[in-house]
């Protein structure tokens, strides 16, 4: 089904309210999941227009472990993207981000905040593989779509430094060996 669902995990329910807030009420259906840590479903009380769903786990560092789980739990529509809840959208977004084709990677800024289509999904049966936990995942998915990356011109305002997460796997290493090789999900680009 076309549409856009959007996974993250929070731990900031007044962050996760403005992102809500800055995607606006878009022409398309929009499913809006959101991963939180147990016992902090009354924090998120008045969120709205979320499906809020408590992580198996509560650690701040798996947030790809998550996104992983909540996409496991509400299947998507056509194109799946990956936000934060200290991140919110500066202005319009639906063109944009449907302008994505079928086994392509949008990506939206230095951070990545990848926009996927459902055939990742339906290839990987996740976003990420699963032996990365947090840092690493969104380099790794850069170097799997190498040949089909397009940037999807949207404005995201995101309150952490851009430094921090793009080189977060330099710093750590801990994925490097995952990161070395990574073959291409879709080989052969469409023209």
């Amino acid at each position: 089904m076309f549409g856009m669902s959007i996974y993250l995990c929070s731990k900031r329910p007044d962050g996760l309210k403005r992102l809500v807030h800055s995607l606006g009420c878009p022409n398309c259906p929009l499913a809006i999941v959101a991963g939180i840590d147990k016992g902090t479903r009354n924090n998120y009380d008045d969120v709205q227009h979320v499906e809020i769903i408590e992580l198996p786990e509560t650690n701040p560092f798996k947030s790809v472990a998550g996104e992983n789980y909540l996409v496991k739990k509400v299947e998507p529509f056509s194109h799946i993207w990956v936000l934060n809840d200290d991140a919110y959208i500066s202005g319009e977004w639906e063109k944009q981000a449907f302008s994505v084709p079928q086994k392509f990677l949008g990506q939206c800024s230095d951070i990545y905040f990848p926009i996927l289509t459902r055939s990742h999904y339906e290839k990987l049966g996740q976003i990420y593989p699963s032996q990365f936990k947090n840092w690493g995942a969104d380099d790794w998915l850069v170097r799997a779509y190498a040949n089909r990356t397009r940037r999807v011109d949207i404005r995201i305002i995101h309150e952490q430094d851009i430094a921090t997460r793009s080189r977060m796997t330099e710093i750590s290493g801990d994925y490097f060996p995952l990161l070395k090789n990574v073959p291409l999900l879709w080989p052969d680009p469409e023209k």
